[in-house]
């Protein structure tokens, strides 16, 4: 028999498990740009969550603004503590400071509940690899160990009851007809081809009839829409829709109509300018026709998404994009619509379901 056949070979020695230090760093440093357990959750935020998992998920700089709002609010209440110290005790004081602000402050448990879901993303870059998260850092982890030397798993936030609200700040019928009055006093944009009076009353009656958010509006383009008779679809792209999920949009006749009166190019609503300017020049067209400052442009999705559920739910979630009617109905869809809804989808069927009644021949039972 040959002799390699008879050696056993012993087996492979496995490192234990080693978590750096700040004092190891200077020696050895680790991979993933320094990463330890001495690591606050802002540093692990720029360092290693802003680069490796929202750059190449394409997020948009809004997702970015609203990370970066709960790492803030993180930092402001809990001092930015290192990995190691984070725990399940932790991310429930925040929760606590968070909801209960100084200074008189209030904030609404739906905005607390966003904090924790971004905050929650993150904390999952620092825990181990799993099948579900194999973007965190490293394979064990950098919250330190346990007493017995295991690493320890990644905290919780144990997030507040979602608060359902009604959808009663979209814009009425009557509060459009005032802005589009008040449209003839606007001045900007300053298009040669196109007075700001008219941009204006496009962009309110075109938002209106689609249920496009202001991001889409403002990229949309002509050579999107796909005729079919009188009106029209819109193949929405991914770079021009919320989350980057691509859409499919009917154009009404109505909405093809105010395409036809726009005096522009290819690109529908140009705006030169910034998203500050823009909302300052909204805010200044709200005032000028009287409608609350809580009435904002997302109340045009409102509308129409309260208009269209109230003859035909599913036209509504269609209309809209949205994955599922629940969403329509408890964030799009005011109290009146609903209410329509239900008296034209359950009452016709309400008056036909048939009564109990007494039997005239029932036996005495006692």
């Amino acid at each position: 028999m040959p002799l390699c056949n008879t050696i056993q070979r012993p087996p492979p020695i496995r490192p234990a498990l080693t978590l750096r230090t700040t004092e190891d760093l200077d020696v050895a440093p680790p991979t993933c740009s320094g990463l330890s357990p001495e690591t606050t959750l802002s540093q692990l935020f720029e360092l290693y969550f802003l680069p490796v998992y929202l750059r190449s998920t394409m997020a948009d700089p809004k997702t970015i603004a609203e990370y970066r709002s709960a790492i803030n609010s993180w930092v402001r209440f809990l001092w930015d503590p290192p990995l190691r110290l984070i725990d399940n005790a932790a991310c429930a004081a925040f929760i606590f400071e968070d909801l209960n602000r100084e200074n008189g402050a209030e904030i609404s448990p739906n905005t607390v509940r966003k904090h924790c879901t971004h905050l929650q993303m993150v904390l999952q870059a620092a825990g181990p690899q799993t099948k579900d998260y194999p973007w965190a850092a490293t394979p064990w982890g950098l919250f330190g160990e346990d007493p017995f030397g295991r690493p320890r798993p990644v905290p919780w936030f144990l997030k507040p009851p979602e608060r359902e609200k009604p959808a009663e700040d979209g814009l009425t019928l009557d509060e459009i007809g005032r802005l589009l009055d008040a449209a003839r006093l606007a001045v900007k944009p300053a298009l040669s081809e196109c007075p700001a009076p008219t941009w204006w009353r496009g962009l309110l009656r075109f938002g209106f009839n689609t249920g496009l958010r202001r991001g889409s509006l403002l990229m949309l383009r002509r050579s999107w829409i796909e005729p079919f008779c009188d009106a029209g679809f819109l193949p929405l792209p991914g770079r021009a829709s919320k989350k980057k999920r691509p859409k499919q949009i009917y154009i009404s006749p109505e909405a093809m109509a105010v395409l036809a009166e726009m005096p522009t190019g290819d690109l529908v609503f140009p705006w030169a300018e910034s998203m500050v300017s823009f909302n300052r020049y909204r805010r200044r067209l709200w005032d000028a026709a009287g409608v609350p400052p809580g009435h904002k442009f997302h109340g045009l999705r409102k509308a129409i998404g309260s208009a269209l559920y109230a003859i035909d739910p599913k036209a509504a979630q269609l209309q809209l994009g949205h994955q599922s009617e629940n969403t329509t109905r408890r964030s799009y869809v005011s109290s009146a619509a609903a209410a329509a809804s239900l008296e034209a989808n359950v009452g016709r069927a309400s008056r036909r379901v048939r009564q109990p009644k007494p039997s005239a021949g029932q036996k005495m039972l006692f």
